[in-house]
């Protein structure tokens, strides 16, 4: 008897044992299914692994991750002087305004992908004298810079008073400060201890380095500000306010500017994991056919031309590896690539029509986004739809299409 309800037993074991694996291998299949999504374990969402692309009217911004699977970027309406922020969901594939009557399409993150730093149109400005100015022609909309709060979707003002005209942000990698540039100078900006998540920022700012002569045509104004991965230095390019000149490199806590190119209408796209090296972007006043991707050693100022003058890089970013992904303009057509530094080898990742904007990686290195002047086809206002006259397409493209 006692045998008989062991055998039964056995037998009922057995039987779990067979549907756990079956229920194990359907699970695995299933995962294997749906290749178009994966996982961002800091979040537990599925993030589509395919392409995405959202058409837009206006003119290309700026672009940043928040984390995996959502996307900031700003889009520019020149003729009425103002832009839009928006939030791409890579799980919805839904874009929504966050902000508008932006005054420039200067954009930053914060590390924690809670905050968007960005300037605005000050509520009910008109053009006032910007602090430096001396004469009627050297007004400047009043501009602030807002801080938008992703948890509670409301935004605040950070500092107010900004120079309207080229204005650049950069948030900090250890996320308590913001340098910005304006007409004035470069600024660094503290957030003050204790802020948690979600909470109300409450910020301080001090000119690091003003710029030059700022009331004449031939003012210095340092541009395109970059933090190193340590937070211990500021790069940024210094030029004419029309264009770009060398970049140089500052403390972050104060001190001489150091200028570290040799060559000028330069600035710097950012810096690689390590802090070694500096990505360089190349662009001539008025002669933005000429753009070209350089490679700076920050210690021995050692230049290097990416390409080899075979095509011209219009846009790039590091890899988590301290590789590159670099979009470059070859035979009529705008090419995605990654580029391995140490091989000079090439592996193309997509191939678009128009002139790609502002490269962006996702934290994990998984994906790039970027901002194209054209479309890629499909119904009026759909994704993948071409833009309007003047308009743009946001891209989140997946490096390797296997993930």
């Amino acid at each position: 008897m006692v045998g008989k309800k062991f055998g039964k037993l056995l037998t009922l074991i057995s039987l779990l044992v067979l549907l756990s694996l079956v229920a194990s291998s359907c699970s695995r299949l299933a995962g294997d299914s749906s290749s178009s999504e994966t996982d961002d374990g800091a979040n537990g969402r599925r993030v589509p692994a395919s392409r995405v692309v959202v058409a837009e009217k206006g003119e290309p911004g700026e672009i940043v991750w928040l984390n995996n699977y959502q996307v900031a970027y700003t889009v520019q309406d020149i003729f009425a002087g103002k832009s839009q922020l928006k939030l791409l969901d890579l799980v919805t594939g839904q874009a929504v305004v966050l902000d508008e009557n932006n005054g420039d399409s200067a954009l930053a993150a914060s590390p924690d992908g809670c905050y968007l730093a960005y300037p605005r149109i000050a509520t009910g400005a008109s053009p006032q004298p910007s602090p430096d100015a001396s004469s009627p022609e050297d007004e400047h909309l009043s501009l602030n810079l807002m801080v938008y709060n992703l948890t509670t979707k409301k935004s605040q003002v950070a500092v107010e008073g900004l120079s309207a005209g080229p204005v650049d942000i950069a948030w900090s990698p250890q996320g308590d400060r913001i340098a910005f540039c304006d007409l004035r100078g470069l600024w660094v900006a503290q957030i003050e201890p204790g802020a948690q998540a979600g909470a109300t920022l409450a910020v301080k700012a001090q000119l690091l380095v003003p710029s030059t002569d700022a009331s004449s045509e031939q003012a210095q104004v340092p541009r395109k500000v970059r933090w190193s991965p340590d937070g211990k230095w500021l790069a940024y390019s210094l030029g004419l306010w029309e264009g770009f000149g060398w970049v140089l490199k500052v403390g972050a806590q104060g001190g001489e500017p150091v200028r570290i190119t040799r060559i000028s209408d330069v600035w710097p796209q950012g810096w690689s994991p390590d802090g070694k090296r500096l990505l360089l972007k190349l662009t001539p006043y008025g002669s933005e056919e000429l753009e070209e991707l350089w490679l700076l050693e920050v210690e021995s100022q050692k230049e290097e031309r990416l390409g080899e003058g075979k095509y011209q890089a219009v846009a790039g970013a590091w890899l988590p590896d301290g590789n590159l992904v670099v979009a470059i303009t070859q035979d009529d057509q705008v090419r995605v690539m990654k580029y391995f530094l140490d091989t000079g080898k090439q592996e193309l990742v997509v191939t678009e029509k128009g002139c790609v904007y502002d490269l962006a990686l996702s934290p994990d290195g998984r994906m790039v986004a970027y901002q194209v002047r054209g479309g890629t086809g499909g119904a009026p206002g759909a994704p993948g739809a071409p833009p309007e006259a003047g308009g743009c397409s946001v891209v989140v493209q997946p490096l390797n299409p296997t993930i």
